[in-house]
């Protein structure tokens, strides 16, 4: 009937009409949950380049989307006395393709959550393991993404406080 009746919309009308439609169309075709599997199943770099856009363009969907998963760079901020239950669950392999790579600060966490003996043979894993592909080193960090969830889901951790709740594991792309 507006339209019917309004010959000349504001600028302000037309904007407004423009929100709802887009909020609608948003609550029709998707929500967090199904860009939170899509961020599940592409590539690192098409994650991190969709995580970047809506951390410059689309804050506040950012900022929920950040909540919702689990990224490997989140590991830095994880209790040191959790990062030890971690480590005793992983593999001295897998940790060191994982932190190929990886900031200092979450290759330290690992390291302080190990004993010296632990740490020097993952230092060792590290060093004598040989260049792995990107490709190899992603799957390790969503091996280890994958083991967080499964101890948390089990009572045996708790370190992310919901995070990893809706889509489970994230970004596991290079530091």
């Amino acid at each position: 009937i507006e339209t019917a009746t309004i010959r000349q919309a504001t600028l302000e009308q037309v904007t407004a009409i423009d929100a709802e439609i887009k909020e609608k169309v948003n609550f029709l075709l998707g929500g967090i949950e199904p860009m939170i599997a899509m961020l599940d199943k592409v590539d690192s770099a098409t994650r991190e380049n969709i995580l970047e856009y809506l951390k410059n363009e689309q804050p506040s969907v950012y900022q929920k989307v950040r909540k919702a998963i689990l990224m490997f760079e989140d590991v830095a901020s994880f209790p040191d006395r959790e990062m030890e239950s971690i480590v005793r669950e992983l593999k001295t392999e897998s940790m060191g393709m994982a932190l190929q790579n990886a900031s200092p600060e979450i290759l330290n966490k690992f390291l302080a959550g190990m004993s010296t003996g632990a740490a020097a043979l993952l230092r060792e894993a590290m060093e004598y393991g040989g260049k792995a592909t990107a490709d190899k080193v992603e799957e390790a960090r969503r091996e280890i993404l994958e083991k967080i969830l499964e101890l948390e889901a089990a009572g045996k951790i708790s370190v992310t406080g919901g995070v990893g709740g809706v889509g489970g594991v994230g970004g596991v792309g290079a530091e």
